[in-house]
């Protein structure tokens, strides 16, 4: 069927209007990946590691050779200098020691000391890599000072040559053999016993192995290998298989063999029912059997150590109390009035500037905001035209979220007395009094006469000036100039 022009055209705008919103999905997604960044972290270097075993506890040199078949806890204790940013997405790397490396795929979370449910980041490494990322949250974003922090990795050791030693009777390793593929928490253990290393005879052969928490023994797993252990203890299996007598009493299993000649090496699993607290499993074997002379007994344990755990914390700034202050310029009297112009500088209790050039307005005056709470004092600059400055300073006290009003009143400046104009030699100057109508420059006027006026004429002296007043009225004063 064909399609008309109109349905052609929607059917390109429909296309086009999801290419547009594909177009603004992956920029989103990518201007986010963009923005992540790493971060500088004090701590989280291969230097900074401190390795203990994980069964004893017992400290050991990162540089010493330690073997692939123990658990060691990798330790790191970690910091943030308060000016680095962090945003949500950023990272920072960890790096483990060469003697180390995870046996196992780890990711967790990282949670805050002060919220175990609240997340600081999250920590992730591959099995058999020397470094590992942790991806922040945006926790760090806010708690921005004082940033601090512990990771604890579960680790083995990389050297594989195994130690030269025959001098056993009996030895117990285990190893996770399966993961939840989501979670990846462990599901399954796989532990390995050996047996009579020198390849002895021996007779009435029982193991008592006992299995820790969190696990269950399965029956079907078992299979015992026969073989030797060579110098390194490293076993060589001949291709021989043998039953031996299986008891099962919840956790303890007992393991019986008629007769050995030769070394065995024997395997089973067991089901990881949960996940302890110290996220470690064990199992505890002891062997007993009759040889050439006298019975011969031996005890060995192991631990499976898996995962890792993390915390960080940080503090919140603590807002500033702060208020508020209103200059207001005025001038003295009875009646004073709004002076705009006059320039002041801020100055806090310790005599430290906090501003400067701040100046009256039309309103006469001004407000500085955001002060934290204290002592200040205003210290005038530039006083008002006309106006004398004000000496001193001004103090006043900020209060937490209050408007504080400071009144700040100057006086005239005083009007400077006239120069004389008569010439210097006549000595009385300003103090003979000069004729009321021989001002300077004025030719004298005749006294009028109005109805009801009488003239007068009165001599005011102020300073080094006269004021004639030619009439005095009935109804009032005429004063001429």
């Amino acid at each position: 069927m064909k399609e008309n022009f109109c349905q052609v055209t929607m059917r390109r705008i429909g296309l086009l209007g999801i290419v547009a919103a594909l177009v603004v999905v992956f920029s989103f997604i990518g201007a986010n990946s963009a923005s992540a960044k790493t971060v500088a972290v004090k701590g989280l270097d291969a230097a900074s590691v401190t390795l203990n075993e994980a069964e004893s506890g017992k400290t050991v040199n990162a540089t010493d050779s330690l073997s692939q078949w123990v658990a060691y806890k990798a330790n790191y204790k970690w910091s943030i200098d308060d000016a680095t940013k962090i945003e949500a997405g950023d990272t920072a790397t960890v790096n483990l020691p060469d003697a180390v490396k995870p046996a196992y795929d780890y990711q967790f979370a990282i949670y805050s000391d002060d919220d175990a449910s609240t997340s600081v980041g999250e920590f992730a490494i591959k099995a058999g890599s020397n470094e590992g990322t942790i991806t922040f949250s945006d926790y760090f974003v806010t708690h921005d000072k004082n940033r601090q922090g512990t990771l604890q990795i579960t680790v083995n050791g990389t050297d594989t040559t195994g130690a030269p030693n025959t001098n056993w009777e009996i030895n117990k390793l285990g190893w996770i053999s399966s993961q939840d593929p989501v979670t990846t928490t462990p599901n399954k253990a796989t532990w390995n016993i050996a047996l009579n290393p020198n390849s002895n005879h021996l007779t009435n052969v029982v193991i008592e192995d006992t299995l820790g928490e969190g696990q269950k023994f399965d029956a079907d797993s078992l299979v015992a290998h026969t073989g030797s252990f060579d110098a390194n203890s490293m076993f060589k299996d001949d291709g021989g298989i043998i039953k031996p007598e299986i008891t099962v009493d919840g956790n303890h299993v007992t393991i019986k063999f008629a007769t050995l000649t030769t070394a065995v090496n024997m395997t089973y699993t067991a089901d990881l029912t949960e996940v302890p607290a110290s996220k470690q499993w064990t199992n505890t074997a002891t062997f007993s059997a009759d040889g050439s002379g006298s019975p011969l007994t031996a005890s060995s344990s192991a631990t499976i150590a898996w995962g890792g755990s993390g915390n960080g914390e940080g503090d919140k700034e603590t807002p500033k109390k702060t208020g508020y202050v209103t200059l207001i310029k005025t001038s003295e009297g009875y009646c004073p009035k709004r002076l705009s112009g006059a320039v002041f500088s801020l100055y806090s209790k310790d005599g430290k500037l906090v501003k400067s050039g701040l100046t009256t307005n039309s309103r006469g005056q001004f407000t500085v905001e955001k002060l934290t709470v204290g002592d200040y004092y205003f210290v005038e600059t530039k006083a008002p035209a006309g106006y004398q400055r004000q000496d001193g300073h001004v103090a006043f006290t900020i209060y937490d979220n209050q408007m504080t009003n400071v009144t700040v009143k100057n006086a005239k400046q005083a009007k400077q007395p006239c120069q004389p104009t008569r010439p210097s030699h006549h000595k009385d100057n300003c103090n003979t009094p000069r004729p009321h109508n021989t001002r300077p420059g004025c030719q004298p006027r005749s006294p009028k006469r109005t109805s009801n006026c009488y003239p007068y004429q009165i001599q005011i002296k102020r300073s080094c000036w006269s004021i004639p007043v030619r009439q005095v009225c009935s109804w009032g004063f005429g004063f001429f100039f």
